[in-house]
């Protein structure tokens, strides 16, 4: 999604981090996305980035 397509409210994901962990059938090493649930507060589309709180009230 483009930040010029978000609106204030809207609900996003984001990404928050990656784990990484073993595969046990083939030994090899997996890493994985982590994301996370935010609303819009508020849209730059001058300088294209949004800020977000998520829902344990965290800003982003």
């Amino acid at each position: 999604m483009e930040i010029k397509e978000l609106k204030i409210g809207d609900k996003v994901s984001v990404e928050v981090g990656s784990q990484q962990f073993k595969d046990t059938d083939d030994e090899k090493w997996v890493y994985e996305t982590i994301f996370g649930t935010a609303e819009v507060t508020k849209v730059n589309e001058t300088y294209e980035y949004a800020n977000v709180i998520f829902e344990n009230g965290t800003y982003g």
